[in-house]
């Protein structure tokens, strides 16, 4: 888990506050009464509830005094999703909602958020002050082992519950001080027992005096016991003496000593050892770089050539013909294309011409022209030739010579006169019949005669006069035929005049370009361009990175001269010249700390008291006589115990042998039963505790495999911290112990209070480091190592950036020290209602 931003409503003495926090390694700098540890319990009250105000916690809700708002919200990620935690009000720990970072609803619970984590773990573990590291003592081992168990074992929260029911059930059964569990009353009633069964075995004189001689060789056992003590506690105090006796020689030959050589702080030194270390590497730099400026000028000398030097002064940028040419060969692609269908169209038109009979062809007539020939064409309507009516010519003809011969006969001229008029009137009947038959051809004719002349105006104005009148229309089909094509291959002509006049003129312009047509001539053309457009981007992009080359060559060489400058500065402060001199000075400067760490290491072994004592000694034989004679003692005290043993079998046997009477016989045999019924249930007892132990251990062994990585990242870290002082922690019986290069252990509270301190951070971050494949916490530092100087001060510095890379740190301190890092992302508060 990684908190990244932190917004509080009202907290303490913060106020409508809004913190972005970097999710490696973030610092909060603010002096005291700024609200650093207010912040810190703000961040536990959001994930584990907010502290209920009474009993010891009276004080501890940070109720604001100026808002009634209660509360905030943290943004932390999780496993690569990013949640809002908000918890407000001050029942019940408050109220906490979960959501997405976008506001919307989601199925995470607090719960799943902070897994196995509680407040106790997260205050044991992954948050401390400068208050805990003097008092490393306070997390005890057994605590930190039952911590790394709730980590370390899936599932092992259920077991622990089981593990406690058991331990209930046994309690149950027996209390060390308790009156009314079964198995407590069971051996009241067998101590009963026992005191009855004695006063009834005291009545005889001779029991009473075998009881009397039984209680004094208890006592001369009990005071060979006491004794025996002292003397082995004697004889363990002259063989510790004895094994820190050569400590205690190499502590005065070093103590005699007093000559000393200039000393370069660790910094000074780290800066030398960084120097010499880099000198090499930035010179094999600046050969690298002269190497790749003049590998880079042959490739650009390899690239020049006339004709880039052409290119770049007529085609380079905006000039460039390549598009203008791509569209030429496209243009000529294409219009090769289309030959096959100006060929077509070629024949198509022969084809027409040899059909009409000629060459020259009038162009198709258009759908009106088509209607007004086909009108002209068409007869005009006209009157039907007229029907000649001979009937009343004849009829008045006939009946005039009827009335004539009719007359003749009779000899009337009446007859005669009807007879000649009838005739007259046929006559004139048949001149106006055939008179009107004339009119009507006479019309016809007109008529005909102004068609032809219309159609004559048409086939003049439209070319078509000298063809037949008859071919007119049907020839119509053929003529648009014969336009289309036409058509194409006047544009075909066209197209091909313009490429071929195009194809000159940059022929003309590319006369270094040797092609036998216009296809191979454009292709080759584009071939050259890109070519020398490739030649030059690869040029220009050769002197770039010739330009960057130089450059960095122009660093590593300012780089290289500042080093050696720096580096013979150094030199100087010590005495020495060159590296040869340094590494003679390094090897006196190792004699000497190695004499101060070995002086050190000795005098934490030995206490002044130790000393005192070790200098009573004229010289070591001295010491090993004092260790023989007390061997001697504890010999002989160990055979003076063997025979009050010896004594004490044999008085037990008589009186054993005493007790014959019947009170007697029946208090054994209640003694017997009580003893019975009391086995019984402490084998019951015991199955219960056994199981619980057993459960215990199985936890041990299911997290066992992180113990050696906790220790091994810890021992890094405290090699770190105390300068290799120290370079071992173990876990030995229960209890932590350390060791430095010499092999000398010493359990924490045999350290001194810096050196507590450090052990106690190395062990924190160790323990952060490897569990945070299983738990992942920020840890909180809240104002620690006020006690240290600048150097261990920027070595725990450089352990949280190292730790941050894998577990977000978030340190708060009121030490303006650490404004000088200017890579650390650095809060500043004003210790007010708001922050910077």
């Amino acid at each position: 888990m990684k908190i990244l931003q932190i917004k509080i409503d009202g907290f303490g003495r913060w106020i409508d506050a809004d913190i972005k926090v970097d999710p490696s390694l973030q610092v909060f700098f603010g002096p005291n009464e700024a609200g650093k540890s207010t912040l810190v319990e703000f961040i536990k009250g959001i994930l584990f509830g907010f502290k209920n105000g009474q009993g010891k916690n009276k004080y501890k809700q940070y109720v604001p005094k100026s808002t009634e708002a209660y509360g905030g919200s943290l943004l932390v990620e999780q496993d690569g999703k990013r949640y809002w935690l908000h918890r407000t009000g001050r029942r019940q720990g408050g109220q906490v909602t979960i959501s997405h970072e976008d506001g919307s609803a989601t199925k995470m619970t607090i719960e799943k958020l902070c897994g196995p984590l509680n407040r106790q773990l997260v205050e044991d573990i992954f948050v401390f002050s400068q208050e805990e590291l003097t008092r490393i003592g306070d997390l005890s081992d057994e605590e930190l082992r039952q911590d790394l168990q709730s980590v370390g074992a899936v599932g092992s929260a259920h077991w622990q519950t089981i593990k406690a029911d058991l331990q209930k059930q046994a309690r149950d059964l027996y209390k060390s001080r308790g009156r009314n569990p079964e198995l407590n009353q069971a051996l009241t009633k067998v101590k009963e027992l026992q005191q009855r069964l004695t006063d009834a075995q005291s009545k005889t004189a001779d029991y009473r005096q075998l009881v009397r001689q039984q209680s004094t060789t208890a006592n001369q056992q009990k005071l060979v016991d006491q004794q025996l003590a002292a003397a082995r506690h004697h004889q363990e105090q002259l063989k510790s003496q004895q094994q820190l006796w050569p400590v205690f020689e190499e502590w005065q030959r070093i103590q005699n000593r007093h000559d000393s050589l200039n000393q370069l702080s660790d910094n000074d030194l780290t800066r030398i050892q960084q120097l010499q270390a880099s000198l090499p590497e930035i010179s094999r730099q600046v050969k690298s770089a002269e190497t790749e400026v003049a590998t880079t000028q042959r490739q650009i000398d390899d690239l020049s050539s006339d004709d880039l030097v052409i290119y770049r002064q007529k085609w380079q940028g905006a000039n460039d013909p390549a598009e203008k040419l791509r569209r030429l060969q496209l243009a000529q692609l294409s219009h090769e294309q289309q030959r096959p269908a100006a060929e077509a169209a070629r024949q198509t038109l022969t084809g027409v011409q040899k059909r009409l009979g000629q060459d020259s062809l009038p162009a198709p007539l258009s759908a009106d022209q088509r209607n007004q020939l086909v009108a002209l064409l068409q007869p005009a309507s006209r009157q039907a030739e007229p029907s000649p009516h001979w009937t009343p010519a004849i009829g008045a003809a006939l009946s005039g010579a009827a009335a004539l011969l009719l007359g003749l006969v009779t000899k009337s001229p009446l007859l005669d006169i009807i007879g000649v008029i009838a005739l007259l009137i046929g006559g004139l009947l048949a001149y106006q019949q055939q008179q009107k038959i004339s009119d009507w051809k006479r019309q016809a004719d007109r008529a005909s005669q102004q068609r032809q002349h219309e159609l004559a105006e048409f086939g003049q104005q439209y070319g078509l006069s000298t063809f037949a009148q008859d071919q007119w229309l049907s020839m119509q089909a053929d003529l648009e035929k014969a336009a289309a094509a036409q058509k194409t291959l006047s544009e075909f002509d066209q197209v091909d005049d313009q490429l071929e006049a195009d194809y000159r003129q940059w022929r003309n312009t590319f006369a270094n370009i040797n092609a036998d047509n216009a296809t191979a001539f454009w292709a080759q053309t584009l071939n050259y361009l890109n070519t020398c457009q490739q030649q030059v981007k690869r040029q220009d992009e050769l002197q770039r990175r010739q330009d960057e080359q130089q450059q960095l060559l122009s660093k590593r060489r300012q780089q290289l001269e500042k080093q050696r400058a720096a580096l013979t500065d150094l030199y100087q402060r010590v005495g020495v010249h060159n590296q040869e001199e340094f590494q003679q000075y390094l090897q006196q400067r190792t004699v000497e700390q190695n004499e101060a760490a070995t002086k050190s290491v000795a005098e934490a072994q030995l206490t002044p008291t130790m000393r005192e004592k070790l200098s009573q000694y004229a010289d070591k034989d001295d010491l090993v006589a004092q260790v023989g004679a007390s061997a001697q003692q504890v010999s002989t005290l160990l055979e003076q115990q063997k025979q009050l043993a010896r004594q004490a079998e044999e008085v037990k046997v008589k009186i054993k042998s005493l007790v014959e009477d019947g009170a007697v016989s029946r208090l054994e045999q209640e003694l017997a039963n009580a003893q019975q019924r009391a086995s019984t249930l402490a084998k019951k007892w015991l199955t219960k505790m056994l199981t619980s132990q057993w459960i215990d251990r199985s936890l041990a062994l299911a997290s066992a495999d992180r113990y050696p990585q906790i220790i091994q990242q810890a021992t890094k870290y405290f090699a770190t911290l105390t300068n290799d002082r120290y370079q071992t922690i173990q876990f030995n019986d229960d209890q932590l112990v350390v060791a430095g290069p010499a092999g000398s252990q010493f359990k924490v509270g045999e350290l001194s209070t810096g050196t507590a301190e450090q052990l106690y951070i190395a062990l924190r971050l160790g323990f952060v480091s490897v569990m945070n494949d299983t738990v992942q916490f920020p840890l909180v530092v809240d104002d620690g190592f006020v006690n240290f100087d600048n150097v261990r001060k920027g070595r725990v510095l450089d352990l949280l950036k190292q730790v941050s890379k894998n577990s977000q740190v978030i340190y708060l301190t009121a030490d303006d020290r650490i404004l000088a890092n200017k890579d650390i992302a650095v809060v500043k508060l004003k210790g007010s209602q708001d922050h910077e």
